[in-house]
């Protein structure tokens, strides 16, 4: 959620209807959230809870989505700090899809020279294989040593002007055989 990488990409949740509520407490930089998903897959049904707290250039978050079809939850946390031009963030998010012991952290940084131009950089670790195939996603935590993790890294920059943004980006992303993918891509938002 604050852009730290890839940790926080998917919940594991496809088609998901989401309902939150934002209770106002009253407590500056103090955002609580309940939340209600039904996807059209069985058992993907979640109930979030979360907290948000925004202060001098610091942003957190911490959330856990309790699924209806499986025993372990997805637990989020999300930090941020940003001072001047530059922002730090790390996210990491476990528990995707329902599978235990899964893990993803992912740290971002990024650059803001101003005039609508940003550079950005991230690099995330997962110790599962996220398969994407159509629009499912299928999740099996890697077994073996604990430097089995996949890693992915992601170096771009970008320019908005009024509502439109032209972005270039790299990606090398370490796929399950232990190749690399990599990849550039050019375009616009």
């Amino acid at each position: 959620a604050e852009n730290g990488g890839r940790a926080g990409v998917n919940t594991g949740v496809s088609g998901a209807v989401n309902m939150h509520y934002y209770p106002a407490l009253g407590v500056p930089g103090f955002e609580p959230v309940i939340g209600y998903s039904v996807s059209g897959t069985a058992g993907d049904d979640l109930v979030d809870y979360g907290v948000k707290m925004s202060f001098a250039g610091l942003s957190a978050r911490f959330a856990i989505a309790d699924s209806a079809d499986n025993d372990t939850d997805t637990e989020m946390v999300s930090i941020s700090y940003t001072f001047g031009p530059v922002k730090v963030a790390y996210d990491s998010i476990s528990g995707q899809g329902g599978v235990a012991d899964s893990e993803v952290d992912g740290i971002g940084v990024t650059y803001d020279f101003g005039a609508g131009v940003k550079a950005y950089a991230e690099t995330s670790s997962a110790n599962y294989d996220w398969n994407l195939t159509g629009d499912d996603v299928s999740y099996a935590v890697l077994s073996g040593e604990t430097d089995n993790d996949l890693e992915s890294q992601t170096i771009g920059v970008q320019y908005t002007t009024g509502g439109l943004t032209v972005f270039a980006e790299t990606d090398s992303a370490e796929a399950i055989d232990g190749s690399d993918v990599d990849e550039t891509t050019v375009g616009l938002k």
